[in-house]
């Protein structure tokens, strides 16, 4: 009995082990770093792509490490497109050289929020830069990662509930192409046996959205309008993501899940 039991727990841990490489873009900090960590407890070998916070990288790193896991920091800005050549160019000599097994799966979660700009104050200049960041850059890594993946990989996009609102301007309007982009790449990435799906977090307690959080009288306004009462935790973000890359979603291709405590996405903080 106990040498059966040996035996089933090798074999769980060997497939554990062989979900292959995950690249996290943005993943040093927020909803990316959380999608890191629960992404090694998953199996995968994890890059940590950052693009100016080397220090967080290398702690999100060290806490996977420190967990058992497996992972490495690869620095590019993916608003350039000769940045996302340039990291998976650095990703095809790890792999081939063995340090990283073949990859998998691809998380883009990189992205700008901006401010709650007046028309009058969009400039062309803030447009390019928030469509560079938000709508090409995980373009441009879709097609770098559709190039290298086998069948049974997957992708997931990190995109917004701003899509519907309309605010942030420039960000819901970035988001909203995200989301058509994924309508357009579900086909020629199926044909390939790659899925494409989104998770589009509400309200969650990261960076972006600390200066609602830390004033109580515009917490307590978010609060009233979320069902469950309260902000979402970056963890419980990554566990759609883990989902969406898992066998359990090998069916599911081109869904959007909205995880945001029962909040619709028609209502704004103000």
């Amino acid at each position: 009995m106990l040498s059966l039991l040996l035996l089933a727990m090798s074999a769980v841990a060997a497939s554990s082990a062989s979900r292959g490489t995950v690249l996290v873009t943005g993943g040093s900090r927020g909803i990316g770093a959380a999608c890191c960590k629960r992404l090694a407890r998953d199996g995968y070998t994890v890059v940590v792509n950052y693009k100016s916070s080397q220090g967080e990288a290398v702690d999100v790193v060290g806490a996977i490490k420190q967990d058992g896991g497996d992972a490495i920091t690869l620095q590019a800005d993916v608003s350039s497109e000769a940045g996302v050549v340039d990291m998976f160019a650095s990703l095809d000599n790890w792999i081939g050289s063995g340090q990283t097994p073949p990859l998998t799966a691809l998380v883009n979660n990189a992205g700008v929020i901006g401010d709650k700009e007046a028309l009058d104050a969009v400039t062309p200049a803030a447009f390019e830069a928030m469509m560079a960041t938000n709508v090409l850059g995980p373009l441009l890594c879709c097609k770098e990662a559709e190039k290298r993946m086998a069948p049974g990989s997957a992708i997931v996009n990190l995109s917004s509930g701003s899509a519907y609102i309309g605010t942030p301007l420039l960000y819901s309007m970035s988001k909203g192409a995200l989301n058509s982009m994924q309508h357009g790449l579900i086909k020629p990435l199926a044909a390939k046996g790659i899925r494409i799906n989104t998770v589009s977090p509400g309200v969650t307690d990261t960076d972006m959205v600390a200066g609602i959080l830390d004033d109580p009288e515009r917490k307590a306004t978010m609060e009233a309008q979320i069902p469950l009462g309260r902000a979402g935790r970056p963890e419980e973000i990554a566990g759609a993501v883990s989902y969406l890359l898992s066998p359990d979603a090998a069916y599911t291709s081109g869904a959007n899940i909205r995880v945001a405590g029962g909040r619709g996405p028609g209502t704004t903080l103000g």
